[in-house]
């Protein structure tokens, strides 16, 4: 599963991505700090 993670605080970004590291099958993508960049960034997958 492909993920973006998506998050305006930079440690809670940091905990999903140390937390989804660990599990099987996730792909971090895009790591972004507002909705605005998640939406460009995913568009542009």
């Amino acid at each position: 599963m492909k993920v973006a993670i998506v998050d305006d605080e930079e440690l809670a970004r940091a905990l999903v991505r140390e937390y989804l590291a660990a599990v099987a099958d996730v792909e971090i993508v895009a790591e972004c700090s507002n909705g605005f960049e998640a939406v460009k960034v995913v568009s542009d997958l």
